[in-house]
């Protein structure tokens, strides 16, 4: 059985809240917006799952966590 590579996508942040501040952003994030909303395309089905690594968390050990978000 052979296996494809996933998709991966860099996203930054930015600063602060930006999707939950859009009046405020003045369409700062309009086009990072419409990536995001194009993601499904490019990997052809809408992702069932995410995996986020950030280095805003820190815990003595390693530490998983998840949520699963029904459709």
């Amino acid at each position: 059985m052979t296996t494809r590579p996933l998709p991966t996508f860099f996203i930054s942040h930015g600063g602060g809240p930006w999707s939950w501040m859009m009046d405020e952003m003045n369409g700062r994030y309009d086009r990072l917006a419409a990536a995001l909303r194009q993601i499904p395309h490019q990997v052809g089905a809408t992702p069932r799952a995410v995996l986020m690594v950030s280095a805003h968390w820190e815990e003595d050990e390693f530490t998983a966590m998840s949520h699963r978000i029904r459709p």
